[in-house]
């Protein structure tokens, strides 16, 4: 088969921790990595059947507690050799599209309390997502404790509280410059090429 896409890769990582539904996976992932690796439904079951069609995976038909027809799908040794392989690969840098700094970038086109307002609300919400991250950090350390995985999964949380407190300070640092500068509005900027960009092209 092909090569598994990420959503394969991340399925294949869950059901080495033990054989679940996709709805458990689902469950799992919107209380584990969704803060940084979401999956939805309609990503999860096609993938589900195409490691199931590729042999990586088991799938077994169970009745549910209501009598509802239920899949358990388990991790086979071909499905632990391809995510161990897969973790040995060169990993892919993140796609970068944050819509703030999209703003700020023509945010000399822009009133300054409107500036304000968007990274103020950006502030407020790294704040969040930093206390719910130490939320689930102090959950972990007392549920998980002696567990080989906790480690693993307080890397992850680290780095979610070190990204958010870096976002937090430059924030800060932002706000304080756009204090400093003149509140000129729409009328700012001139038209024509940004200094950075190389001579006018030309041709068809």
């Amino acid at each position: 088969m092909a090569a598994p896409n990420r959503t394969q890769f991340a399925i294949l990582g869950f059901l080495s921790l033990g054989s679940m539904s996709g709805y458990d996976i689902k469950k799992l992932v919107e209380e584990s990595t969704a803060n940084f690796w979401s999956e939805s439904f309609g990503q999860l079951y096609p993938a589900l059947q195409k490691l199931s069609e590729g042999g990586l995976i088991e799938k077994q038909a169970t009745i549910s507690e209501g009598g509802r027809p239920r899949h358990i799908y388990s991790i086979n040794d071909r499905g632990r050799e391809a995510l161990a392989a897969w973790q040995r690969e060169p990993t892919a840098p993140p796609p970068v599209r944050i819509e703030l700094l999209l703003k700020l970038f023509f945010g000399a086109r822009c009133d300054r309390a409107t500036n304000r307002r968007q990274l103020l609300a950006y502030r407020e919400q790294m704040v969040s997502d930093l206390e719910h991250y130490r939320t689930i950090k102090e959950r972990l350390r007392r549920g998980a404790s002696g567990n080989a995985e906790l480690p693993y999964w307080l890397f992850t949380l680290r780095f979610g509280e070190h990204d958010r407190a870096a976002h937090i300070a430059w924030c800060d640092e932002t706000l304080a410059v756009l204090d400093e500068l003149p509140d000129v509005g729409s009328e700012a900027g001139e038209e024509g090429n940004p200094p950075w960009q190389a001579s006018t092209r030309t041709g068809t």
